[in-house]
């Protein structure tokens, strides 16, 4: 909030005048209202008013004279802005407030209790352009609002966060993208695979890219009765350790929880302690995510939203499953965390894989995020244009809304268009 005065002449001199307003997005929004009235004046018959805001331009340009005062807290004075900062301006503003229908519009449509949005524009150094929160509640049984504070899991984007401490590892030489595992994961916890008659040998790389032939997890693996008593990704190994590979590592895609699971025992096995402690030391140290964290029966989460789903139009709570799976599946998708703390993680990478030097040493080098940002998924295609770190923003949304699937999909390139069409 920027105590904001507006210094607006029309023509002549007389018709000159001021109007002060508590915040910048007020004047900003007065000052369309000023136009509309304008627009009302010179066609009184119209019921409905449309305008594209070159004209609203054109109407501003065509003003003797705009300005305005903004009120700087930390220098305890008014600084005046022109004209053309003003334009500026109300070019987000109403950039803002189409974005903010759409996520009104999606959450009414889609039911979704909760969901958080923010874009980060530049490196570390840059600043937060856009933050909000749309929907109702976080907690819907305790009443507790949605609110950029809320804490909602973060699901598979652990894995990318998680794939950034990799990368610190294979740089301080504990780990190799291309040693077999087994340099890392003794034969008991994790027995040497064959594939058609031959043994094979698994890497770290294909484990990450989803290329090693490791089964994805069922959701039978979430119901054994002696699940409450995993501490730890290792014990996750017992599922599948000793199921076939689908295909010989290296030579097919599929995607695998499992795969993330023997990640998170290869980490504990050189670091010697649960990977979710190891993970949240690195985002909180490491990264600088303030309130990112791995969910865990042992520690209490504040703001933490829950999850919900949507069957034949009601709100419900999540599948048992759902509730299960998080604690002892740290690996594949048990962050939680703020919205800030995605846009933080996403502006370090960025930072990182230009080597540019801010306040902060550099996440990662640049040539261990070109390792991790080389696509590896042959059945989809991808052009150049399709990676964003070259457009210099971190966009991010988490809701607590389960197999939103697609309609999230849409819902990010609608955002985007709007955001820089």
């Amino acid at each position: 909030m920027a105590h904001t005065i507006v210094l607006f002449q029309p023509g002549k001199l007389e018709t000159r005048t001021y109007w002060d307003f508590e915040s910048l997005n007020d004047a900003l929004e007065y000052i369309c209202h000023l136009y509309e009235l304008h627009l009302k004046e010179d066609n009184p018959g119209l019921t409905t008013i449309t305008y594209d805001i070159s004209q609203l331009f054109d109407y501003l340009d065509s003003l003797t004279d705009l300005s305005c005062l903004v009120f700087q807290r930390a220098a305890n004075l008014y600084a005046p802005f022109p004209r053309d900062w003003i334009k500026e301006k109300i070019f987000i503003f109403l950039k803002r407030e189409a974005i903010n229908r759409l996520f009104e519009k999606f959450t009414n449509e889609t039911k979704t209790p909760c969901l958080t949005v923010g874009l980060r524009v530049g490196h570390m150094d840059g600043w937060v352009e856009w933050i909000d929160s749309f929907g109702s509640y976080a907690d819907i049984e305790n009443n507790i609002p949605c609110t950029t504070q809320t804490m909602l899991k973060v699901a598979s984007v652990s894995k990318a966060i998680g794939s950034a401490l990799i990368g610190r590892l294979v740089e301080q030489g504990k780990l190799s993208w291309d040693l077999d595992i087994s340099n890392y994961i003794s034969n008991d916890l994790f027995p040497k695979k064959k594939f058609a008659n031959k043994s094979v040998n698994i890497t770290l790389r294909q484990l990450i890219t989803h290329q090693s032939g490791i089964r994805h997890s069922r959701e039978q693996d979430f119901m054994h009765d002696w699940e409450f008593r995993i501490n730890n990704s290792t014990q996750l190994l017992t599922w599948f350790s000793n199921d076939r590979l689908l295909f010989e590592p290296g030579h097919g895609y599929h995607y695998s929880n499992n795969g993330w699971s023997l990640i998170g025992a290869i980490v504990e096995s050189i670091e010697n302690r649960p990977y979710h402690l190891v993970l949240e030391d690195f985002m909180h140290n490491i990264i600088g995510m303030p309130t990112a964290t791995s969910e865990s029966r042992d520690h209490l989460i504040m703001n933490r939203g829950r999850q919900y789903r949507i069957h034949n139009g009601k709100v419900l709570p999540p599948e048992i499953v759902d509730i299960l799976r998080p604690y002892p599946h740290w690996p594949a998708g048990g962050v939680t965390a703020r919205i800030e703390d995605l846009l933080i993680y996403g502006q370090q990478m960025y930072s990182s894989s230009y080597d540019i030097h801010s306040t902060k040493k550099s996440l990662l080098k640049p040539a261990t995020i070109k390792e991790m940002w080389t696509y590896h998924n042959p059945n989809v295609s991808i052009t150049k244009e399709t990676i964003f770190p070259s457009l210099n923003f971190t966009f991010a949304i988490i809701a607590n809304h389960g197999s939103l699937n697609n309609q999230m999909d849409r819902l990010v390139i609608e955002s985007l268009n709007y955001l820089f069409a």
